[in-house]
């Protein structure tokens, strides 16, 4: 369920659809970054055009790692 959960958050992310983010978000999503600032869900669904729009090619990516050899890949195949 994490997983399927995460997947969706990155798959939405990468659409650049903030009105679909926030609709993955629960009523009482807090974000936290790096220096300890919070924001809301609202205040999330008003923030991601302007990332969207400062970062246009904003996407994250998995990348895979193999367990023995340590050769690297991205994996677009599990979003």
């Amino acid at each position: 369920m994490i997983r399927k959960t995460a997947l969706a958050f990155i798959n939405t992310i990468n659409s650049h659809n903030a009105d679909k983010i926030t609709t993955l978000m629960t009523d009482d999503h807090t974000f936290i970054d790096a220096y300890g600032n919070s924001a809301n869900k609202e205040a999330m669904q008003q923030g991601w055009p302007g990332c969207f729009s400062w970062f246009p090619d904003y996407l994250i990516e998995i990348i895979w790692k193999h367990p023995i050899s340590g050769a690297e890949q991205k994996r677009p195949d599990i979003l």
